[in-house]
């Protein structure tokens, strides 16, 4: 799939399935070589970190969404990554960074997600 330009979005679709299914190892067998093979799409990345953050690999996960925001530097769902590495990670003041920006996302799903984590961040410090 990723050999063919014509059909770029047809890796991370796949990809993405693997991790609503629960499967980031499969979906990292399918999303590593397309972010080899398409280099200029923000969701292969983030849909990359994704899966490796879920693996618990962390400095990959964080690199892929790094990636994704270079390219795409609004892309609310790559910081949301951000985000849950560093919180994984036991640095909530970097967590408290990017949950905070994404309190002005056009999304209010994202808006949503950020005030529960913002949220759940201060509880913890007490």
């Amino acid at each position: 799939m990723s050999a063919d330009p014509k059909f770029p979005a047809a890796p991370n679709d796949l990809g993405y399935l693997f991790l609503q299914w629960g499967k980031p190892e499969s979906a990292l067998v399918v999303l590593g070589p397309a972010v080899e093979n398409i280099r200029n799409e923000p969701a292969l990345r983030k849909n990359l970190g994704e899966a490796n953050r879920l693996l618990g690999r962390f400095e990959a996960a964080d690199t892929a969404f790094a990636q994704a925001l270079k390219l795409e530097p609004e892309y609310g769902a790559a910081l949301v990554g951000r985000a849950k590495v560093a919180e994984a990670q036991g640095r909530p003041d970097i967590a408290r960074q990017y949950w905070t920006q994404l309190l002005d996302d056009p999304d209010d799903a994202l808006q949503a997600q950020a005030r529960d984590a913002l949220a759940r961040l201060r509880t913890r410090s007490r």
